[in-house]
């Protein structure tokens, strides 16, 4: 899968396990949910906007307090 060439790819850059499954998995659901959005959109705005649209509310969800 995707998914598990980027963490092969993450690990041979000297990521270590977990870090690096959790960061290619993660990276494939920003993507996956930021490609529908852009896909079934109707405001035309770019891929790459939706996209850190979509990595601003991971990092919400995910920053401590």
């Amino acid at each position: 899968t995707l998914s598990a060439a980027l963490a092969d790819t993450l690990r041979a850059r000297g990521v270590a396990d977990p870090a690096a499954t959790l960061t290619a998995d993660i990276a494939m659901s920003v993507f996956r949910i930021g490609f529908a959005r852009w896909v079934e959109g109707a405001d035309k705005r770019d891929l790459s906007q939706i996209m850190r649209e979509s990595l601003g509310e991971l990092k919400t969800v995910t920053a401590t307090t």
